[in-house]
């Protein structure tokens, strides 16, 4: 985006008044002017010879104003206007110009003449036809020495291109376009804004007038003024000079003493991106206020302004300020967006400091820590400035219209407590001073020095002389190092800060608010006063305390905002070096170099095991924290009960040393049985992810979690709470504690996320499964992952008799072999919900942490359809059972899941969220029970883990009278499940068989009966269907088809399903099966459809969608699947396969990789690479999967870092380097660090070719540079 500096916030656009002599198609044409003129007519003369750019116009007289003599009168609609810019008048100079003699008045002779000139023009002004125009030869004659100037000096101007990769200070992460103009041709050195070049790292590139770009580098940044100086290589300029000779350019003079009101000038730059415009204005005022641009934004203050009626915007920041003979007499450095404004910086200070960079000195910057402002003569006698006093300062400086007083004394710095807010400035080291540029030079001599200043304060008596002992250097006094730690900006409160909150220097202030201190709460823009009961004064006390905090480790962090430094708040943070490793930042004359932040221990947490080391069930300790080492001492779990009597007893566990608190007794209601009965099953989840993925950017969120079997830790939530598996997973238990659990498994198709818990924790030792009341089925399973025939027949014809006669009696059906679904779970519940029955809706406040129930009643029960967005991301597809409730919106403003339950606390369906559209409905349990089913053949429970009363293995226990014999349904049930499949060690979730859903690679919707007549469905096939299912009047149709697979050959959209492998398709159920691990591989589905007025029969694959939270695709994931490249990151992008929701959205997708996410300041965000589009040759060479991608720009791919984000991501990185380095020899953590900066250092960066196709089938050709030292290249894995 252009560099704007705009105040107020921008208004529509004036009239035109830009030349952009790229864009405008310059007509010549013939123009009659008609002049009224003197005898003598005068006109402009030409600069002297040293001025920087001297016009070609002959006959001139040097240092005369170009101004028309007193007595001309002229008739002419081109004197107002610079788009018309005449090239051969014919009408010659007469005489000499008497402008020079004060009080000598030309003599005049009053004559009209007609003549014809040649003139250019891009625009027709309104009201005016060609030959019609007019214009005095004055005018004419100041065009063309404009035209010449201009010429000359915009091969000094360049356009600047700059990206700042990380958020600094009060500038922010972006890409920007700017202005500069070269004021030292042959060291290359550029002029341009302190906001373009910034205080924060910057990465920029020079283009000249004949388009050819260049690196440079930022020299000079000033720390309080809004100027700085950067420098490219003159020889490296090539293009544009004859015969590929070096480019020849000039630098354009500085003239500061030029600046006069009144003069008019021309602002050749970048504006609003463009490459070239010029901008005309008139200086209207030399001694403007600094503008305000807002409070944590960079501001100048401490220097005059100059204001000209000039609409500058965005990119023109950086342009200089031209007068007639070329000279730059200010920089332009902003404008205003209400008024045709525009802000210019004095050049004084420019040319003090740009003398000490050629010299190859240092430029001294003193500064008092007090802000300046001028206040009017008026307003300085009313607080008591004598007559006298005020004539010696008019006489001082007649220019100026007041004197400096005191604006604000900064806390903490040298003046605090000594100068007040109101004092007049009078002298400094006795000198009298009016002037900003007197009292910079001043203080810039005195360095480190003390200056006595003299003030003017009634009430204090009138003079007074104040001994200021130290004036700081500026350049100490901005933070030179900061901390970037997954998004976290830390650094000390800067000069520019502290004047706009009043707040000392220093200090540790977090900038940006990111993945670690953003997720707790804590906003931007604050003091950061204590970390883990530590105080920290600085940055570098605050690295050395966390540097020895472990990873995973919560701790309180202490802060203050700086608008409202009174009030001190604690917000508890996490610690995550999984997703990224802090990194300290470190400037040196001008530059920044980075290096991470080395801890004192790599190894993480572990959990002891009790028995030889074997674990039935447990977390791996990678991932979490340990329980013991860094919880709280006296956190545990602890609901509210509705006994009448509390437990006196409190548990505790020796080992762990945690409290659990007795149960607390609430009033009894007709609610209460309810929340008895539910809420030891419902938890709160946090879920934090540091990288994004499939559409979704980083992510933090707060949900529910039902606990459905306590004794293995298994919970379901949903992708509102967790919506991708890169990530991490917390319990919150009873509002006492944290538990970190896993990702165990994600629906395909649906919105469940499974996770699980260790539930050996003494912390959950109060969790319980959730209640339900179920009924065993007759159906049993076969050997050999088969089915049992005759109890599927018997089931199926139950089901859908008429459906199967129908099937019998058709010609192209027959008897086939059916490769139809088996159920995976004996157990059903008894008491399903259908439309019309009452219902309580139970969840847990994320306020209160406290469960809370709401009577509803079941309003729709069927199929829902999700939309897309953008981009591209997983929704719930293929939804046919969803709950609907009568109080949906009010249940929904909750924002959380939660439960369906009866009256006696049975839950009958999950209340769950569903992404991207935020929805909220009710899912059977009926469809979770079979995967629950599953997960529980998986997993050894542990006996006795639900808590002191010994709840049995498998234990689901009813509420009320439906308890008794319940859990020994479902122990039968589980039982099914576990004898066909074996049992695990589940330390590795990696190796962990999990079930998968077998369907068809479609999207499908219902289309209502009157909509399939319509299409020519007949009525026989009507009558089929609704006998299957007697409860719907719909037809399931093809909505999306996957592109790119081979159904979408033998589909399209609004296909009539119906009939698969010779059965009626009634519903999704008739589609979509769970598959258990080890049975036999999908085969193909035979598919009735209806297309186009007839039936056609089609075979398509049927396609088994893995649950693996590491979304390996549509083949089953393995342990030898997670190691694959998930994600490529190169050059500040996120490449990766394209995801299935993209396959479901777009019609062909391209053959390629995809860009995922594009991070912000980065060179691929700088060069023109966006999200959401394909990248499918790289170098020419093809590109079709990340392995190829990774090939195609680096050559060393085994030195490529793999980081598994779901395990111990950067982490094992940093300890396998440290590994590495102290093989080599390396002895200390901060020669590793140093080390590793050496190793960045030597890896060159290169230049890219990407041929770039967006989903709309548009390609592209971009060069993409990378920067190895900002933005690393590595491999998310797992």
């Amino acid at each position: 985006m252009p560099s704007t500096r705009r105040w107020p916030p921008k208004a529509p656009a004036g009239p035109l008044d830009v030349i952009d002599d790229v864009a405008v198609d310059l007509v010549e044409r013939e123009i009659e002017i008609e002049v009224t003129d003197d005898e003598e007519l005068g006109l402009p003369e030409p600069a002297a010879e040293d001025a920087a750019f001297p016009p070609s116009v002959e006959g001139d007289q040097p240092g005369s104003p170009p101004m028309p003599a007193p007595s001309d009168t002229r008739r002419s609609s081109l004197a107002a206007s610079p788009l018309i810019t005449p090239v051969t008048p014919t009408i010659p100079a007469v005489g000499k110009s008497p402008w020079g003699s004060p009080g000598r008045a030309p003599r005049s002779r009053t004559r009209t003449r007609t003549r014809t000139i040649t003139a250019t023009s891009g625009i027709l002004l309104p009201g005016t036809v060609p030959g019609s125009l007019t214009a005095s030869p004055a005018a004419v004659s100041a065009d063309h020495r404009w035209k010449a100037v201009l010429e000359r000096a915009i091969a000094s101007v360049v356009s600047i291109r700059y990206s700042v990769p990380v958020t600094f200070d009060t500038f922010f992460a972006g890409v920007y376009t700017a202005t500069g103009f070269v004021v030292d041709a042959e060291r290359g050195l550029v002029l341009t804004n302190k906001h373009v070049v910034t205080d924060a790292p910057v990465l920029a590139k020079v283009a000249f007038r004949h388009s050819e770009e260049v690196e440079a580098k930022v020299v000079y940044a000033d720390p309080v003024h809004d100027f700085g100086v950067i420098q490219f290589n003159p020889k490296e300029l090539r293009a544009g000079g004859k015969d590929g000779e070096r480019v020849e350019l000039r630098a354009i003079q500085l003239a500061p003493s030029e600046i006069k009101v009144g003069i008019d000038v021309k602002v050749p730059g970048a504006d609003a991106g463009e490459k070239l415009s010029i901008l005309s204005g008139t200086v209207a005022r030399i001694d403007r206020p600094c503008a305000n641009y807002g409070k944590a934004t960079y501001c100048d203050f401490n220097t005059f302004y100059i204001q000209a009626s000039s609409n500058t915007s965005g990119g023109s920041s950086g342009s200089p300020v031209l007068n007639d003979r070329g000279q730059a007499v200010a920089l332009n450095a902003g404008g205003s967006t209400v008024s045709a404004s525009s802000f210019f910086l004095p050049l004084d200070r420019v040319i003090a400091a740009l003398d000490k960079i050629q010299h190859g000195l240092p430029v001294a910057r003193g500064t008092l820590q007090v802000e300046f402002v001028q206040r009017t003569y008026d307003e300085c006698r009313r607080m008591g400035l004598p007559l006298d006093l005020e004539h010696s300062f008019r006489a001082l400086d007649p220019t100026l219209h007041g004197c400096l007083a005191v604006q604000n004394v900064f806390p903490g710095g040298p003046a605090a407590g000594r100068l007040h807010a109101g004092d007049v400035l009078v002298a400094v080291n006795g000198r009298r001073l009016a002037h900003f540029v007197a009292l910079a030079e001043i203080l810039d001599e005195h360095v480190g020095q003390s200056v006595e200043v003299t003030v003017l304060r009634p009430a204090s008596g009138g003079l007074i002389t104040i001994v200021i002992p130290l004036v700081e250097d500026l350049h100490a006094l901005g933070p030179r190092q900061f901390l970037a730690w997954n998004g976290d900006v830390i650094h000390g409160v800067s000069v520019h800060l502290a004047r706009s909150y009043l707040h000392p220097v220093g200090g540790v202030m977090l900038v940006k608010a990111g993945h670690v201190f953003g997720v707790a709460g804590i906003p931007p823009h604050v003091m950061i006063v204590a970390v883990n009961h530590q105080r920290v004064a600085n940055l570098d006390e605050f690295c050395a305390v966390v540097k020895k905090l472990p990873h995973g480790a919560r701790v309180p962090v202490r802060y203050y905002a700086l608008n409202k430094k009174n009030v001190e708040l604690v917000k508890i943070v996490e610690l995550d070096r999984v997703f990224d490793s802090p990194k300290l930042w470190t400037r040196d004359a001008f530059q920044w170099s980075c290096a991470e932040l080395p801890f004192d221990g790599f190894e993480p947490p572990k959990v002891k095991d009790e028995e030889e080391g074997v674990t039935p069930v447990m977390i791996p300790s990678s991932v979490g924290l340990n329980l013991k080492s860094y919880e709280p001492v006296g956190s545990a779990a602890a609901f509210t009960g509705t006994s009448d009597t509390a437990d006196p007893t409190a548990h505790h566990d020796d080992e762990a040393d945690l409290y659990v608190p007795p149960m607390h007794t609430i009033a009894s209601s007709r609610l209460s049985p309810i929340l008895t009965a539910v809420q030891r099953s419902l938890v709160l989840l946090e879920f934090k992810s540091g990288f994004g993925v499939d559409g979704l950017a980083i992510t933090y969120s707060v949900g529910v979690g039902i606990v459905v079997d306590a004794t293995r830790g298994l919970v379901v939530t949903d992708r509102m709470t967790v919506p991708t598996a890169v990530g991490r997973v917390s319990l919150c238990v009873g509002n006492c504690a944290l538990v970190t659990a896993r990702i165990l498994a994600m629906d395909p198709l649906h919105n469940t996320v499974w996770v699980q818990y260790d539930p050996r924790s003494p912390v959950v030792r109060d969790l319980r499964s959730v209640p339900m009341s179920v009924q065993h089925t007759t159906t049993t399973a076969a050997t050999g992952g088969g089915v049992d025939n005759d109890a599927e027949d018997e089931e199926e014809d139950d089901h859908n008799p008429a459906g199967r006669a129908a099937l019998a009696a058709m010609a192209h059906g027959g008897t086939r072999e059916l490769s139809a679904p088996t159920p995976a779970c004996a157990v059903r519940l008894a008491n399903p919900l259908a439309v019309g029955d009452d219902t309580y809706y139970v969840s847990v406040s994320r306020i209160t942490h406290l469960a809370f129930a709401i009577p509803a009643t079941v309003k729709v029960r069927g199929y829902h359809f999700f939309a897309e967005k953008y981009p591209p991301q997983p929704r719930t597809i293929n939804f046919g059972h969803g709950l609907a409730l009568d109080n949906a919106a009010a249940l929904s403003a909750n924002g959380t899941a939660g439960v369906l339950t009866d009256k006696a606390g049975n839950v009958q369906a999950l209340w769950l969220g569903h992404r991207p559209c935020g929805s909220y409905l009710g899912t059977p349990m009926d469809a979770v029970l079979p995967v629950m089913c599953a997960l529980q053949g998986q997993i050894e429970p542990v006996v006795g883990a639900a808590g002191p009363r010994g709840v049995a293995v498998g234990e689901v226990p009813a509420a009320g009278p439906a308890e008794e014999g319940n859990g020994d349904h479902m122990e039968r049930g589980f039982a099914i499940c576990r004898a066909r499949m074996r049992l695990m060690d589940a330390r590795d979730p990696d190796t962990l068989p999990l079930p998968s859903v077998r369907t068809l690679d479609v999207e499908l919707n219902e289309v209502h009966y009157w909509k399939a007549r319509d299409c020519g469905l007949g009525s026989a096939w009507i009558r089929r269907i609704h006998a299957a299912r007697p409860d719907a009047y719909a037809v399931l149709a093809v909505r999306r088809v996957a592109s790119g697979t081979p159904t979408a050959a033998a589909l399209r959209e609004m296909d009539l399903v119906l009939a698969v492998d010779g059965r009626v398709v009634a519903s999704f159920d008739d589609v979509q099966r769970l598959v258990l691990p080890g049975e036999s591989t999908a085969g193909d589905a035979r598919l009735l459809v209806f297309r186009d007025g007839q039936e056609v029969e089609v075979t398509v694959p049927w396609i088994d969608f893995s649950m693996h939270p590491n979304g390996a695709g549509t083949a089953t994931a393995g342990a030898s699947q997670t190691r694959i490249p998930r994600a490529v990151v190169w050059a500040g992008a996120a490449f990766q396969s394209p995801p299935r929701a993209l396959t479901l959205t777009v019609k062909r997708v391209p053959r390629g990789v995809y860009v995922a996410v594009l991070y912000t300041g980065a060179p691929a965000h700088r060069d023109g690479l966006a999200s959401c589009v394909f990248v499918t040759h790289v170098d020419g060479r093809a590109v079709t999967d990340l392995n190829e991608l990774l090939r195609a720009v680096e050559k060393d791919t085994e030195g490529v870092p793999r980081v598994d984000f779901r395990r111990e991501g950067w982490m094992a990185v940093a300890r396998e380097r440290q590994v590495a380095k102290r093989k080599m020899g390396v002895g200390s953590m901060a020669a590793v660090a140093v080390a590793e900066e050496e190793v960045g250092k030597e890896v060159a960066d290169r230049t890219v070719r990407l041929t770039v196709v967006d989903l709309e089938g548009s390609t592209r050709v971009i060069s993409v540079e990378t920067c190895r030292a900002y933005f690393p290249m590595y491999v998310v894995v797992g």
